[in-house]
């Protein structure tokens, strides 16, 4: 097979294909295996119907068949050695039948898509957020440790982080109900926590959901405090260090968690960095891709819906990701070409392991391109941001625990406090 390229003077290409009589008549053999496969004919057995029987009832089918593959095979290898993005997925095709112990040849016509030479490729200003290992070292150890707290008795009244076990009746009748709350979790709801401090074993509170705007209130619930704990937090020392992963001493465990943060963060900060860079492309380089590169784009991320289910708003969403995909994979691809990014055959074989030379060659220059921009961005640390966990302006849950009653065996607050 072979092929030959003309170019006119708007730019658009028109190809014509050759593919001599032998490598017809393979198509020709081949669709009529694929047919005897799947049909059954009166008086013959499944596979071993004459070629005359097939050529008089599929004659078209199979003509048609062998055009597609025999195009199919052709316009494989014509992109697999042109550089080309087509703007249109439907070229101009002169219909051309094949015949068997026949050349076939054929025209088509592209019309190719020219990416707009981009801007803002250097310079990029990138404010990374500031990073503390120390910080995060110890926020690590934190959570870890906290997973080892355990819970003993004490014979005093629930303070901030206890454990509190309280008693309430069930709905049905019954043995009652028993709840372990932390005080801080907020393990049964907003504002229960609030109730429990001061209180010992023994003690019994009532209280209600309180929901704002109901005309009715709901039944209140009587509670007893029946056992108290407090939190008993493990020394970080070679024997924590076993029990929490199998390490012989705390420098290990210290050793192999920083390890694990830096790894992470490093991964974090270069997805930050090239987020940050392809939006400022994007933002630098506008126009409108070629439409069918991203329906096409558009249909795969719709087949990976869980559900399998679209809505107007999913559908929006899934075309605007697919068209900015398309954008950012034709900037990457002008930029390696204006800019002249080298890359060895060696390279693209390597990486095309056995496939697409063509899609390894994208892969590989679009990940060179990236790597430009990235380099000759201007990166500057970010002031981390104040935390404000008590921040009033977030809206708050839509109701919350109330006491019903004074709660009795509360210890009273000394005088002067």
């Amino acid at each position: 097979m072979s092929y030959n390229v003309t170019t006119d003077e708007s730019g658009r290409k028109t190809v014509s294909f050759h593919m001599d009589a032998e490598g017809v008549d393979r198509l020709f053999r081949e669709v009529r295996r694929e047919i005897q496969k799947d049909i059954v004919v009166p008086g013959f057995r499944k596979g071993k119907i004459p070629s005359s029987i097939l050529k008089q009832k599929f004659g078209n089918l199979i003509l048609s068949e062998v055009a597609e593959k025999a195009h199919r095979e052709m316009s494989d290898v014509l992109f697999e050695e042109n550089d080309w993005i087509l703007s249109d997925a439907e070229p101009e095709f002169k219909p051309v039948l094949p015949a068997e112990g026949r050349d076939y040849d054929y025209e088509v016509t592209y019309t190719l898509f020219e990416t707009p030479a981009p801007t803002g490729i250097r310079g990029i200003s990138i404010a990374v957020p500031g990073f503390d290992e120390d910080k995060a070292l110890e926020e690590a150890l934190s959570e870890i440790r906290n997973r080892f707290v355990s819970f003993e008795h004490v014979e005093r009244a629930a303070e901030e982080g206890d454990l509190v076990v309280v008693e309430y009746p069930s709905r049905e009748a019954g043995e009652p109900r028993r709840a372990a709350v932390v005080i801080g979790r907020e393990n049964m709801g907003p504002g229960f926590d609030e109730l429990l401090p001061g209180l010992s074993t023994g003690a019994r509170f009532s209280a209600r959901m309180d929901f704002p705007g109901l005309e009715e209130e709901p039944p209140a619930t009587e509670f007893a405090v029946v056992e108290v704990r407090e939190p008993k937090t493990p020394e970080l020392d070679d024997d924590f260090a076993k029990t929490a992963g199998g390490f012989e001493s705390m420098e290990q465990l210290r050793q192999k968690l920083r390890e694990n943060i830096s790894e992470k963060h490093k991964a974090e900060r270069r997805s930050f960095v090239e987020s940050v860079a392809l939006d400022s492309l994007l933002s630098s380089n506008v126009f409108d891709p070629p439409a069918f590169m991203v329906d096409n784009l558009a249909r795969d991320y719709a087949k990976r819906l869980e559900d399998g289910e679209s809505t107007p708003e999913t559908e929006k969403t899934i075309r605007e990701l697919a068209e900015r995909k398309v954008r950012e994979f034709l900037i990457l691809r002008q930029i390696a070409i204006v800019e002249g990014i080298p890359l060895s055959q060696e390279e693209i074989q390597k990486e095309a392991a056995g496939g697409s030379a063509s899609s390894a060659l994208d892969r590989l220059r679009n990940e060179r391109a990236l790597e430009l921009v990235i380099s000759s961005a201007v990166e500057t640390v970010a002031e981390p941001q104040a935390e404000h966990p008590d921040n009033h302006d977030e809206p708050g849950a839509s109701w919350k625990w109330v006491a019903v009653t004074e709660m009795p065996g509360k210890e009273k607050e000394k005088e002067g406090q």
